[in-house]
């Protein structure tokens, strides 16, 4: 039985979700996401048919299911599980590779957080880090983090954060908070809460390397409660807070977190 269909009665009948549950048995469904925008089709194109292989689980690490199901494909990073973060007990893993294409390999590391039902990610983004790393101590995790910036077009932010944001207007009528530039193609809103804050849950980040280039993949950690058909935002990095919108892919069908009874007509 494919993604989609159901059996009983005398009819076959379609249906446009998939349960959670359901999706982390049997994986990511092959040909789940659709393209909606494009900037460069010979980017796009390829990553969203590694997306439409399919993915099953590919990290034991519970914090990651959500991001290998809707995330992973063929393209995605290496990411290496280090334990925990020495402050509290929130997973984390880091690949190295040359993030912005200046020939200088940086370190990305995958930070999960737990909130409530919705298990999200922090991306940090540093120059480098001990080849035989195994864990984090308090020492290392403050040069990972960097420290807060506060200024006035930051407000408080880690420096070495991975802040993929669209961006506010405060009261002020000051925009704030953005990080991609060009802006966002008009009506178009990051996972995440308005202008991709963290009100809703959180993302879910992973990263695609294609043809030797790394681009940044997110979606909203909020699949839980609110049944939504997930969106993936593509973005090629310059910095920590320099990001270029690339590709929108939709998936086909909802995920829900509690079964619901579909009824079959006779």
């Amino acid at each position: 039985m494919t993604a989609g269909e159901v059996q009983g009665g005398t009819e076959r009948q379609e249906q446009d979700f998939l349960h959670f549950g359901d999706f982390g048995r049997n994986g990511r469904p092959a040909d789940f996401y659709r393209g909606v925008l494009e900037v460069d089709p010979n980017i796009c194109q390829p990553i969203l048919s590694a997306l439409n292989v399919g993915s099953k689980r590919r990290s034991p690490a519970e914090e990651d299911l959500a991001a290998d199901l809707l995330l992973a494909s063929e393209l995605s990073a290496s990411w290496r599980a280090l334990g925990y973060w020495a402050s509290s007990y929130l997973p984390f893993s880091r690949v190295d590779l040359d993030m912005n294409g200046d020939g200088i390999e940086e370190v990305i590391y995958r930070r999960g957080e737990i909130w409530g039902p919705y298990m999200p990610h922090r991306l940090f983004w540093h120059r480098s880090a001990p080849t035989d790393e195994s864990q984090i101590t308090f020492e290392r995790e403050k040069e990972v983090l960097g420290g807060i910036i506060s200024t006035g077009e930051w407000e408080s932010t880690l420096r070495n954060q991975v802040s993929v944001l669209a961006g506010f207007v405060g009261l002020d009528g000051v925009w704030r908070r953005q990080t991609i530039h060009p802006p966002l193609p008009e009506g178009l809103e990051l996972p995440g809460g308005p202008g991709g804050r963290v009100s809703e849950g959180g993302s879910l980040y992973d990263i695609a390397i294609l043809n030797g280039r790394a681009f940044v993949l997110k979606t909203s950690a909020r699949y839980y409660g609110q049944p939504r058909k997930p969106e993936v935002f593509v973005f090629s990095s310059l910095g920590p807070r320099r990001h270029k919108f690339e590709c929108l892919f939709r998936g086909k069908f909802e995920i829900r977190s509690q079964r619901r009874v579909l009824q079959l007509r006779q």
